[in-house]
């Protein structure tokens, strides 16, 4: 056994150094998910700090910090985390906050240094203004002269503290977006009222790199923190212990350390292990990786093998056995794995460690510690290894069996595509898409994982003999590519694990970019109310000084404020056309003294009201669900669940447009209905003898007993209804004119914000100009005074899971084109003997390159096409899954749309078959060992 070994190894060196391009590819292709894996897997141990590295980071050299809760005494915290929760043990202490600070330093003697400081409060917003660039910021009285500040959840960069009035030091965020230093020159303040200030220093939160704030201890408020849960940061003379964590707790207070986090994770906690299912898709995942190495890495060993066949041959009739044959073979795969093993972990852990930095950008906090997943990246070297030769398994059986009359007499032919395995991948394929499917139907995620990757097993079954077909094409071609093409053909064996490869990516390319995009027209359906692009949203509000009352103003006030955010609008939407976005209803207290929340609903006729709509939809059970769907009077959606949005008050043609999304002929008749004095619905049930009822409930509260229950009042009103049944509004909602209200005695509020409509497109880009000007004309965030704002209420961007799954899609494109380069490499290694055969007859390199061009443009062309049309069949199966589950399910849910993804396709397409083409070019040599000889 041990001299097989050696001698296979010395074969698998020799044949190594003897091929170095093709070994080059291949280590290469086995590189590629090692080093990934052990690149994330580095980032993400740096990132992923336990405990007591999150309280260090939070809290620097700082030994606690102490926080006092409401109460005389709290229950035992656990202390691994910054916001550890309590529960109260005692009444409240009703203290002071200097009170509660002198009671900590006599329970807690351990105390040597002592400051006041809030995590979550204790600034003032305001905005920070430098040329013609402004910036929110918030405003803070900390002395960074306090090493518990500047050594604990601060540090100063650059620069020294401000030790006079007139000096700030400034965020790490805030002088980037300013390009500030030391000596710089700013404004800062709230409303119309900016004072200049000189930066003498730049400091960061290392665990908030991108918050913007300004210290000021000499002129910002000295208010620091929450009155009612006031915190300090402390020096200790000893670390904290348990007892003394029982101490704090006894008497109401709650601490954070890095010592308490410590023990607590060494007494055991949290694995930061993930669910099951988490499990299974990493598992997954990693079963593709593997797949798809193998079908980029088993051509190499192919090569190989019929290269050498007539040594193979040799050593078998000199005695050697199919087991030493397969050995010889396989021990490639070993040294490959190996040395690829090596490079990937060195390479993705180097590669890690050496961006840092920008991964500390990427994650908007620094790094606590430098640390490895271990496990992880042993597992992910010993399956680099074992993919290296289950890649030449392939290789190793065909070694074996080799003929050695026709091997040694040079007279082997390429074998017939066998139409058995074109039935037998057919139906694997076919079994693995059944298991998928009741795997999803039943959630049975291990089900369908198995049927993924049979499909993936099934369809490299298949290759052969699509790739077999696809060559009888080759006559309608001119002559290059129709030479090539045969070529292809001819050459299944090479060429038809590198159409698999390339199928297997675009199709999981392209099946998750196309969830991806249903998925975020989905969730835009639900959780987003209709809007276009060429609106804007202003907000205009006047603050008193008093968080919970807004400021008192006149029509007359409110109107000159209006008028001039007006114009700032129009300076960068000129076409801009104005209409009032009206709140609702005023809710009228009993007197002076009275505080009074209302809300108006519409109710449904009893004859109509559906049985199954309980506050809990959630505990239906499937069988009430169905019966639900089977109610004509159940028609509540996921939007009325979980967005259901407001009425809509108006007497603006454009403004119900956008807010019932009818357009045309059918919106002249909504808008018709409304100057009528009829209420617009989409859910006729809400309708009886062509009327919808309206409830008005009131609650009001005396404002001298905040414990008070309040008093309630419900009034129903009646109005005329018509029904549109294609208006977006939720099932629950109706449009109306501010008129038909006030006949019926409800008062509308005089409308305080406003919608801006344009002929064309309004980008984000100038909403945050508008903002930026709103800001500078001194309409920014103000604790007392105008403040005016606009947004746009188009939905942008995607949400985070739907960006992940975009990612992933880009990552399959970018493994495609590797894919491509890597396998239409190999086959053109595969064709030099063929082009030296051309050459010897007097063909021109240019010749022969556009050969292995379009011979690499045949093998990306079908990889792509096949891929195309199994990426669109998974996901037609997969959306047809979901939607089937849907629709047995109450609340009505919002279908996946079929959305194709264009870009994807269009890219892919392009770039695929142009990266095969450029790969096969640059490998090509213009000269070849015949001409050299002769030359």
């Amino acid at each position: 056994m041990i001299a097989t070994f050696r001698l296979a190894l010395r074969l698998a060196l020799r044949e190594a150094a003897r091929n170095k391009t093709r070994t080059a590819l291949t280590i290469a292709m086995l590189v590629l998910p090692l080093a990934v894996v052990s690149f994330a897997a580095t980032t993400w141990a740096t990132f992923d700090n336990s405990p007591a590295e999150e309280a260090r980071l939070t809290l620097g050299d700082t030994d606690a910090l102490i926080t006092s809760t409401p109460y005389k005494a709290t229950d035992k915290q656990d202390g691994t985390s910054f916001d550890s929760g309590y529960t109260q043990a005692g009444p409240e202490h009703g203290l002071t906050p200097e009170q509660r600070r002198t009671q900590l330093e006599e329970i807690f003697p351990a105390i040597e240094r002592i400051t006041p400081y809030d995590p979550y409060s204790g600034g003032d917003l305001g905005r920070v203004e430098h040329g013609e660039e402004v910036l929110d910021a918030t405003a803070y009285a900390y002395d960074l002269d306090d090493p518990l500040l500047n050594r604990g959840p601060f540090e100063i960069t650059e620069g020294t503290a401000p030790d006079r009035s007139g000096e700030v030091a400034v965020s790490r965020s805030v002088a980037r977006e300013f390009d500030l230093r030391p000596g710089s020159k700013i404004r800062y303040g709230q409303g119309k009222t900016l004072d200049e200030y000189t930066v003498t220093a730049v400091v960061e939160r290392p665990s908030a790199l991108y918050e913007n704030f300004v210290f000021g201890p000499h002129d910002f408020s000295a208010e620091v923190g929450d009155p009612v849960i006031p915190s300090w940061l402390v020096d200790l003379s000893t670390p904290v212990t348990d007892e003394d964590l029982e101490n704090l707790n006894s008497h109401g207070y709650t601490a954070y350390s890095p010592a308490i986090s410590s023990a607590a994770e060494a007494a055991g906690g949290d694995d930061g292990g993930g669910d099951s299912r988490s499990v299974i898709a990493a598992i997954l995942l990693a079963t593709f990786a593997v797949i798809e190495v193998v079908l980029l890495a088993g051509p190499a060993y192919t090569i190989g093998v019929k290269r050498r066949i007539r040594d193979y041959a040799v050593m078998s009739a000199n005695g050697a056995t199919p087991r030493q044959l397969r050995w010889a073979v396989l021990t490639s795969g070993l040294v490959s794995g190996a040395v690829a093993a090596v490079i990937g972990l060195l390479l993705g852990s180097g590669l890690a460690l050496a961006i840092v930095s920008l991964s500390e950008e990427w994650f908007g906090r620094r790094a606590a510690s430098i640390d490895f997943w271990p496990s992880l990246q042993a597992t992910a070297v010993v399956a680099a290894i074992g993919t290296g030769m289950l890649a030449s398994l392939t290789a190793a059986v065909s070694a074996s069996r080799v003929n050695v009359a026709a091997a040694v007499s040079g007279h082997m032919t390429q074998p017939k595509v066998k139409r058995l395995w074109l039935f037998a991948g057919l139906a694997v394929v076919a079994v693995g898409m059944i298991a998928g499917v009741v795997g999803m139907t039943v959630d049975i995620v291990v089900l369908s994982m198995v049927g993924i990757v049979a499909v993936q097993f099934g369809l490299i079954g298949c290759t052969p003999s699509i790739v077999s077909g696809v060559g009888r094409l080759a006559s309608r071609l001119p002559v290059t590519p129709r030479i090539a093409l045969r070529e292809t053909a001819r050459n299944r064996s090479t060429a038809a694990p590198a159409v698999t490869a390339i199928m297997a990516v675009v199709g999981a390319g392209l099946l998750i970019s196309s969830f991806a995009a249903a998925n975020a027209a989905r969730d835009t359906g639900i959780w987003t109310e209709p809007a276009e692009d060429n609106v804007l949203s202003i907000y205009i509000a006047k603050n008193s000084g008093d968080p919970e009352r807004v400021g008192d103003y006149s029509k007359e006030e409110y109107g000159a404020v209006r008028d001039e955010v007006r114009d700032i609008v129009r300076q960068v939407v000129p076409d801009a056309e104005f209409t009032p976005d009206r709140n609702f209803v005023v809710c009228a207290p009993p007197g002076e003294g009275y505080t009074a929340q209302c809300n108006v609903e519409v109710s449904v006729p009893s004859a109509n009201m559906c049985p199954w709509d309980v506050p809990n939809l959630d505990s239906l059970t499937d069988e009430e669900q169905a019966q639900a769907l089977d109610d004509p009077r159940c028609r509540m959606t996921e939007r009325d669940v979980y967005n259901p949005g407001e009425h809509a008050v108006t007497d603006s043609r454009a403004l119900l447009g956008l807010e019932t999304g009818l357009e045309g002929a059918v919106l002249d008749r909504a808008f018709e209905a409304l100057e009528d004095g009829k209420a617009v619905v989409s859910n006729e049930q809400l309708v009886e003898d062509g009327r919808i009822t309206l409830t008005l409930d009131q609650t009001t509260y005396p404002d001298d007993d905040p414990e008070s229950e309040g008093v309630q009042e419900q009034r129903p009103f009646t109005l005329d209804a018509a029904v549109f049944p294609d208006a977006d509004l939720s099932t629950t909602t109706f449009a109306v004119s501010p008129a038909t209200l006030d006949g019926l005695g409800l008062e509308t509020e005089t409308p305080t914000n406003e919608i801006a409509l344009s002929s064309e497109a309004i980008d984000q880009g100038s909403a945050d100009e508008i903002n930026d000007r709103l800001d500078r004309a001194g309409y920014s965030y103000t604790d007392e005074g105008w403040q005016a704002s606009v947004y746009s209420p188009a939905p942008s961007g995607l949400s985070a899971p739907n960006a992940y799954v975009l990612l992933a899609a880009l990552a399959c494109g970018l493994i495609a084109l590797g894919a491509t380069a890597v396998a239409t490499g190999l086959v053109v290694i595969e064709s030099r003997r063929n082009l030296a055969t051309l050459g010897a007859v007097g063909s021109s390199p240019l010749m022969r390159r556009n050969l292995s061009m379009w011979q690499a443009a045949s093998i990306s062309a079908i990889g792509t096409g096949i891929g195309c049309v199994v990426g669109f069949a998974g996901y037609g199966v997969l959306v047809g899954i979901l939607n089937a589950q849907a629709e047995s399910r109450y609340p009505i849910q919002t279908p996946y749309p079929f959305h194709v993804p264009w870009v994807f396709i269009g890219t892919t397409a392009v770039a695929v078959p142009l990266i095969a083409m450029a790969a096969a070019w640059v490998l090509t040599r213009t000269q070849i060992p015949s001409e050299r000889r002769v030359g």
